[in-house]
């Protein structure tokens, strides 16, 4: 292959996609403390150390983008040696960011799933002790990459003397872990779709949910294609251009792993009301309502329960609220007639006269602590 400077290579490419994705989670990242804070009204440990992945995930992504300036995706004949060695060197630190990120994500998936699923006490102790090991693993993994050869300049620049150690101890650990995120992709997406399909809800309400977990399997594909392609690249002689390619879907990856952890907290989003909307169609109703009376009732009943199904059923909280309320006092604020009819309709012509019934006493109503209304008379 002839040489040419002026080909990108895989560069753009690279560059485009990943910081798409890395916008769309910080997105997702921003819309989950929204609900977090101004629907639920509560922040959990799983938010901050989701909201500590995105950050990562942003130092990673500058890194990547130092090597693209640098010529990140080129083919390794367009490179110069200054290209090579600051490529690898970017290289290496974006790999370490990387780690932080897969691992940070999948913490916090983990305590969004043990808060879902506690009361599985064996699910619980599998998330607990699996999530715990692939960290431990991630940062073991970390410490090799840096202690692996003395001085560290030489993980870079072939022609420093450097004492290092035998690379297959850093590329099993690296194999070791990135089998271990695909294997918690998969189970942190099948095991709750089964708890799941076992609940007592109705189907459709079902296939939501498990849609919204098996988000997780577009991470585990990635996961898997970051292994295969870090595997091939070191086997050919364009090594760095196909290199290139691994570090693509490990952006990929961290942004996945991201975005399926905030989809499923993102499912409150759908109690947002936007008041300003509702004034303003009740407005409009009313200005035409003043010229169709009759139209109006209709579309008056309407709305109230059109309003009741869009928005109540998503807070049961309040609803509940309510309906212990009305339980505690059920006859509070209502007005009670014994004639059997209301003086307020104007139907009666004497007030104390009803079906030649004449009262001649007065009477008194008074609450007590029980639900049912005492009348002295």
């Amino acid at each position: 292959m002839m040489a040419n400077a002026s080909d990108p290579g895989r560069g753009p490419l690279i560059i485009s996609v990943s910081w798409m994705l890395t916008t769309v989670a910080l997105i997702l990242i921003a819309m989950r403390f929204h609900v977090r804070i101004n629907i639920l009204h509560t922040l959990g440990a799983d938010d901050w150390i989701m909201l500590l992945a995105g950050v990562l995930l942003i130092i990673s992504e500058a890194c990547i983008t130092e090597g693209y300036i640098w010529g990140l995706g080129k083919h390794d004949l367009d490179l110069s040696f200054e290209q090579l060695v600051n490529i690898l060197k970017w290289d290496w630190i974006t790999a370490t960011f990387s780690i932080l990120v897969s691992i940070a994500a999948r913490i916090s998936i983990a305590i969004l799933l043990i808060r879902i699923f506690g009361n599985r006490k064996w699910f619980k102790i599998f998330l607990i002790v699996f999530t715990t090991l692939q960290s431990v693993v991630g940062i073991v993994l970390i410490v090799v990459v840096w202690e692996q050869c003395r001085p560290v300049q030489g993980l870079w620049n072939p022609t420093i003397p450097s004492r290092r150690w035998n690379p297959a101890i850093q590329q099993d650990l690296a194999y070791l872990l990135q089998s271990m995120f695909t294997f918690s992709d998969l189970t942190y997406v099948l095991i709750p779709v089964v708890l799941i399909w076992d609940l007592n809800m109705a189907i459709r309400h079902k296939l939501g949910l498990i849609s919204v977990m098996s988000f997780g399997l577009f991470t585990m594909v990635a996961s898997i294609m970051k292994t295969l392609t870090s595997q091939s690249s070191a086997k050919t002689a364009d090594s760095e251009y196909n290199a290139s390619i691994a570090v693509l879907w490990s952006a990929v990856e961290q942004s996945l792993v991201i975005i399926m952890g905030c989809v499923p907290p993102l499912r409150a989003v759908t109690k947002i009301q936007f008041p300003r909307l509702r004034s303003l169609a009740e407005s409009l109703v009313r200005i035409i309502g003043s010229t169709h009376n009759s139209w109006t009732k209709n579309s008056s009943r309407f709305h109230s329960s059109s309003k009741h199904s869009t928005y109540q059923h998503f807070d049961l909280e309040d609803s509940a609220k309510r309906l212990h309320k009305e339980n505690a006092h059920p006859y509070e604020d209502r007005e009670f007639s014994v004639l059997g009819n209301d003086p307020k309709d104007g139907s009666a012509a004497n007030p104390r006269e009803h079906n030649n019934i004449r009262r001649t006493d007065t009477f008194t109503t008074s609450y007590s602590s029980s639900t049912e209304p005492k009348q002295t008379v």
